[in-house]
């Protein structure tokens, strides 16, 4: 799905006077949820403005997501003509979790903070909530014929001619690198294989991960989806829209996502 973003150096980054993008990686690893969050909302920016990275309709989501969180814990969000019911709690569960990673992922409270998470981050964009509405459906054909749209700035792909949602979906055909992916401790979410209605199975890609684990998967990869594209693939934003389920789907549906396909095979119904 969220997912084609430009390769630059960081907001932050660029404040600390960086030149390059791995020292603007370093301030990200070093940098507070709500600076990563800002750093984030910087790329989002960034990645809708470039001519050379493409959105898809999936991937815009989970950019425009990322933003909307970091705009609520710097107050840049206007709001006033919208009411999200889950703002204050997922202001304080972030300050919590900022003060907290070293805490057991046995302690109640990351369950309580995954729930404000989730609930706040389904709740805050209504292109987010149809997609959690179809998956909660099981109208998984729909939900691939709006993933599998691209809007008009064409086909997401990045730099190097890839999808951003090959890496979501974990492809192995494609010529993908993940040696960064399994350097930095994660396993690959193989959405290409995967069957529909698994993802939370105590072996699936959502349900495999402790609650605490997707907390920090959250925090600590989207913000560096920018800089490391295999990270894409990381299990966080879509395992608290509960969308993987349909992902699974839509991976093993669209064009280029999986494996070679003519581009846009999925015919989309008339308007």
């Amino acid at each position: 799905m969220l997912r084609a973003v430009a390769f630059f150096v960081v907001a932050r980054g660029a404040q600390a006077g960086c030149e390059s993008a791995s020292c603007a990686l370093q301030w990200d690893l070093d940098a507070s949820l709500s600076t990563q969050l800002l750093q984030a909302d910087s790329r989002a920016l960034h990645a809708k403005k470039s001519k050379t990275s493409r959105l898809s309709a999936r991937h815009k989501l989970r950019l425009d997501m990322v933003a909307k969180l970091s705009e609520m814990l710097h107050g840049t969000r206007d709001d006033d003509d919208k009411y999200l019911p889950y703002s204050r709690d997922y202001i304080e569960a972030s300050a919590w979790v900022n003060a907290s990673k070293d805490i057991s992922a046995e302690d109640p409270q990351w369950e309580k903070v995954y729930n404000v998470f989730a609930h706040h981050i389904t709740t805050s964009d209504f292109d987010g909530m149809q997609y959690a509405l179809l998956a909660q459906w099981k109208e998984y054909d729909k939900y691939a014929e709006k993933a599998c749209f691209f809007n008009e700035g064409g086909s997401s792909k990045l730099d190097n001619g890839i999808m951003a949602d090959a890496y979501y979906c974990g492809s192995q055909h494609l010529g993908i690198d993940w040696s960064n992916l399994t350097k930095a401790g994660y396993k690959l979410a193989d959405l290409c294989n995967a069957k529909v209605g698994t993802a939370w199975n105590s072996d699936g890609i959502c349900g495999s991960l402790g609650k605490k684990q997707l907390v920090l998967n959250l925090v600590e990869t989207t913000v560096l989806w920018g800089e490391q594209a295999a990270l894409i693939n990381v299990p966080s934003l879509d395992c608290f829209l509960d969308l993987v389920d349909g992902d699974i789907h839509y991976c093993q549906t669209c064009a280029d996502h999986c494996k070679h396909k003519p581009e846009h095979e999925l015919l989309l119904p008339e308007p």
